[in-house]
């Protein structure tokens, strides 16, 4: 009865409009079959299906067509580590009012790198939608929905994990793609890039969202330790931080379950397009 009030009040969060800086994370995504990728790790797929998490709508949805399906590059990735670039950092332009010229060059990257949202990034920064880039792959057995770009880094991330972590955790659900901001003040989601990833929004907090994660019983408790509120090991935030993504546990948000990738695409990329001597 406790998982079913919980999972009601998940439900509800779209009539919240009293945000602290940002609405939750978790969308509405109905499970999706895995398309083969070529980077995406080779392996039995998971039959538990990703959940469909809902999360609030706010203004600011870009047009967006539904994502194409087609496969990318059949290569193995290159995985070079590597970190966050310090200026896409959420903490370096936030909040936006004290940091207008920071803000702007992240989204200008974002977009030029990933695809231009309409409606919500200028006109000439990036080519083409970030949603033309959108395909499916999976990620520990689940489907999920990002940006292709991202890929090799997310095969890498699987990899160390698979490799390093002793721990047993399986993910439940996965959330990627969205296609409405669900951030305010002016900020813009990497979720909406396709470069952000939530992994078991039920199972791993973010004390500094909306109810009911605030609520959480383990954000209630001020002695633990932002890793200590969540289901997830702490080396799966190390395998990720290995490979260029952020993990918002650091941010005040305290967001456990989200990681987005603010690494160099080129760095963890497909071995196909590396010159030979960089194999």
């Amino acid at each position: 009865m406790k998982h079913l009030r919980w999972a009601a009040a998940v439900l509800m969060l779209a009539a919240c409009a009293d945000s602290p800086r940002r609405l939750s994370e978790p969308v509405a995504l109905a499970p999706q079959p895995s398309v083969s990728s070529g980077i995406s790790i080779q392996k039995q797929p998971s039959n538990h299906s990703a959940p469909p998490f809902v999360g609030p709508t706010t203004s600011g949805s870009a047009a967006w067509p539904e994502a194409p399906a087609s496969p990318v590059d059949s290569a193995v990735a290159h995985c070079g580590p590597q970190q966050a670039q310090e200026f896409l950092i959420r903490g370096s332009y936030s909040p936006i009012s004290t940091h207008r010229d920071a803000h702007e060059k992240v989204v200008r990257y974002r977009a030029e790198t990933y695809g231009f949202l309409p409606g919500l990034t200028p006109a000439g920064w990036g080519s083409e939608p970030a949603s033309a880039q959108i395909s499916s792959t999976t990620f520990m057995g689940l489907p999920v929905q990002l940006h292709r770009k991202i890929f090799p880094a997310l095969r890498c991330v699987e990899e160390e994990i698979q490799s390093e972590c002793s721990e047993t955790y399986k993910p439940q659900g996965l959330a990627g793609i969205r296609k409405r901001n669900t951030f305010r003040g002016g900020e813009i989601t990497n979720h909406m890039f396709g470069i952000a990833i939530d992994i078991d929004p039920l199972r791993n907090t973010c004390c500094g969202c909306v109810e009911p994660w605030r609520s959480h019983p383990l954000c209630k408790n001020k002695s633990l330790r932002v890793e200590q509120r969540m289901a997830m090991p702490i080396c799966w935030v190390q395998a990720f931080e290995h490979h260029g993504f952020y993990w918002l546990g650091h941010d005040p948000l305290q967001d456990t379950m989200h990681f987005e990738f603010l690494g160099d695409p080129n760095v963890s990329r497909s071995a196909a397009v590396l010159p030979q001597d960089d194999r």
